[in-house]
């Protein structure tokens, strides 16, 4: 019976499911992008969510175990309250959606849709009826100690997985904050010299060979793209050196603003952007609805676009 697992036992389902969760969804993408993607917000084999959504799953139907038709109603409720409010916090938190059902009809926010939601009510019902049991006999099979050691340790790792995955994520979130403000900056001195704007300066011409392996190809096409962005603003910088004080007073501009964005640039290093980069080859599909533009340019770099 459910009611009567240890929290240890409880621990081992969480990984087990978002172990599997982590297949499934890493095979998927793989065969749609046509290479290898190890999906998720983590390094490790593991989807949280599909761990979070089996556990709630399986209390929530625990007084429907007889009923087909609640286990599906309420195990898909379960589970698309989970998505929705874990899809908000994170892109509260990061910046970033790591799945978006905007594209999908009859989607709330983009967190969540119906044809989802009918997924994870046909989950429901494979999970209590076919997968769990045989899942449920193995795990019991385990000597206690066994059980609490094994669950201990991918406690550990998973935790020590969060904090690098957090601090990958956080560094896109700045990268991407840091991108928009100067992408506004410089579009406002722009159209305060009466210049065309072109905050994004575009992407550069040339184009890297694609057998150069991945990582190699998005760091040179990051310093292509800082090369040139950088070019852009010392081009401001002389136009704005070619104006009197008076001028200079009268559309409010000032050289500090060029410095402060070359110093932004100059702060935001190689290694931040790999960190940012790690995370946009685990999940190709993310957007962001907070920082659009300079969120295509990240994905330009890592090769999603």
């Amino acid at each position: 019976m459910i009611h009567l697992y240890t929290p240890s036992q409880w621990a081992l389902f969480f990984f087990l499911y978002a172990c599997i969760g982590w297949i499934w969804e890493s095979t998927l993408v793989s065969i749609q992008k046509g290479r290898w993607v190890n999906r998720g917000f983590l390094y490790g084999p593991f989807l949280p969510i599909y761990g979070f959504g089996a556990v709630s799953i399986l209390l929530f139907t625990l007084p429907f175990e007889k009923s087909t038709l609640l286990i599906f109603i309420s195990g898909m409720a379960s589970a698309t309250v989970l998505e929705y409010f874990t899809g908000f916090w994170m892109e509260r938190t990061f910046h970033v959606r790591y799945w978006d059902y905007s594209n999908y009809r009859w989607n709330l926010h983009g967190y969540i849709c119906v044809a989802a939601s009918i997924c994870w009510g046909i989950f429901s019902l494979l999970l209590v009826r076919i997968v769990h049991p045989a899942i449920s006999h193995l795990v019991m099979q385990l000597p206690p100690q066994a059980a609490n050691l094994i669950a201990a340790a991918l406690c550990i790792g998973i935790l020590a997985d969060l904090v690098a995955s957090s601090l990958e994520a956080t560094s896109l979130r700045r990268i991407l904050t840091q991108l928009s403000a100067g992408r506004q900056a410089i579009l406002q001195i722009q159209q305060s010299l009466e210049q065309q704007p072109n905050p994004s300066s575009g992407y550069p011409e040339t184009e890297i060979p694609s057998p150069i392996p991945y990582q190699e190809r998005f760091l040179r096409r990051l310093r292509a793209l800082r090369k040139k962005r950088i070019h852009l603003l010392h081009q401001l910088e002389h136009r704005i050196a070619s104006l009197s004080a008076e001028e200079q007073e009268q559309t409010g501009i000032s050289p500090d603003i060029i410095q402060k964005e070359l110093l932004a640039i100059q702060g935001r290093t190689d290694q931040m952007y790999l960190q940012a980069f790690r995370q946009l080859r685990r999940n190709p599909d993310a957007a962001s609805n907070v920082h659009p533009e300079s969120f295509r340019d990240i994905q330009w770099l890592a090769g999603n676009e």
